[in-house]
């Protein structure tokens, strides 16, 4: 197994675990946007069974491990309300205007927009987010515009929408130390944000 499967391993476990403790116990109908293929969905219906999941994708993969259409990076190809919720997970750093992408997805959702993304703060954090996007995505047609957005950022994205947050779980940590100490730092963060 290359290590860089082996790393995707641990961060699909992470944010899995992470979001399903955090989600409320009832059924969902889930979009997952940038959903690459499935696999985080696919954990996540074994960690909860009352999750269903459909994806979209820019770039489609051969392994399709949910249902799942190619969309255009911008306006998501279903009515509003669609879905109980939307996940747009490691995904907005990817895209041209993650609050556009935000507004698209709280217009798609009923009830919940999940963010899971990285806080960028310093100088450094750039170097190590930008040098791991790189290696998790070279050569497989995914943009790479290494869109980081600070804590400051977030905050404002966040004040733009027409949803609150509701649950919050900073430093989601994927590795043991020392690793931890490099890789995860405080960079992961998992947001659930509910429709007002």
């Amino acid at each position: 197994m290359k290590i860089v499967d082996y790393a995707n391993q641990r961060r699909i476990h992470g944010i899995a675990s992470t979001l399903c403790r955090l989600l409320p116990a009832t059924p969902l109908k889930i979009l997952d946007v940038g959903c690459g293929d499935g696999a985080l969905a696919k954990q996540m219906m074994g960690l909860s069974p009352m999750l269903s999941f459909e994806g979209v994708e820019v770039v489609l993969p051969r392994t399709q491990l949910v249902p799942m259409r190619r969309y255009d990076g911008e306006r998501l190809p279903f009515g509003d309300h669609s879905f109980d919720a939307v996940l747009c997970a490691d995904m907005l750093h990817h895209t041209r205007s993650p609050i556009d992408v935000l507004k698209e997805a709280c217009r798609v959702a009923r009830k919940y927009v999940i963010v899971k993304d990285h806080i960028c703060d310093t100088w450094i954090d750039r170097k190590i987010l930008t040098f791991m996007d790189w290696l998790g995505n070279s050569g497989t047609g995914v943009p790479l515009p290494y869109r980081f957005l600070s804590s400051d950022d977030w905050n404002q994205v966040f004040g733009a929408l027409p949803c609150l947050p509701v649950a919050r779980a900073d430093g989601i940590q994927y590795w043991g130390w020392p690793i931890s100490a490099l890789v995860d730092r405080q960079f992961q963060f998992l947001a659930i944000l509910e429709k007002r």
